[in-house]
This record gives structure tokens, sequence and C-alpha cells, in this order.
């Protein structure tokens, strides 16, 4: 049983877990958090989540997001 126990550990030290980002908006309106290919943005002075659109005609991707940030204006950039 000690065998089964020590490959379990050594396939989840093989598992690849991605980072969760964090950007806070400049004047801190808000926040963004990433995690895998998932972004969720809140509203820091209303306490709640902000709906986000996407409105290309391009699918929603399925990849990690490896950086996220607002630009000077507060705009956000994911990549």
């Amino acid at each position: 049983m000690e065998e089964t126990a020590m490959e379990d550990g050594d396939n989840n030290r093989d598992m690849e877990v991605a980072p969760a980002l964090i950007a806070v908006h400049p004047t801190r309106e808000s926040i963004a958090v990433a995690v895998g290919s998932d972004l969720r943005v809140s509203d820091l002075l209303n306490g709640c989540p902000v709906s986000l659109v996407d409105d290309s005609s391009d699918p929603f991707h399925r990849d990690s997001i490896r950086a996220i940030r607002y630009d000077v204006k507060g705009h956000q950039r994911r990549g």
C-alpha cells in the first residue's frame, strides 16, 4: 500500500497547475483575476462581479491566460 501512495504523490507533482494572476485597476475601481482560462473581474466600488461580454466572432479560447493587466487608462488587457 505504501508504494501506491508514493506513486499517487509523484503523479500530483507532475500535474501542471496554472498560477492565479491578479491585476488591480490603476484607480482601484476593479480587480481582475485569471486562473487557467477563466477570467473574472470584480467592481471594488460596488462590491459586485462585472459581466464580461465577448462580442468578437472568434470562439472563446481554452488555453490558460498567461498575463493580464490594465493599461494606464484602465482598460483591461489579457494575453
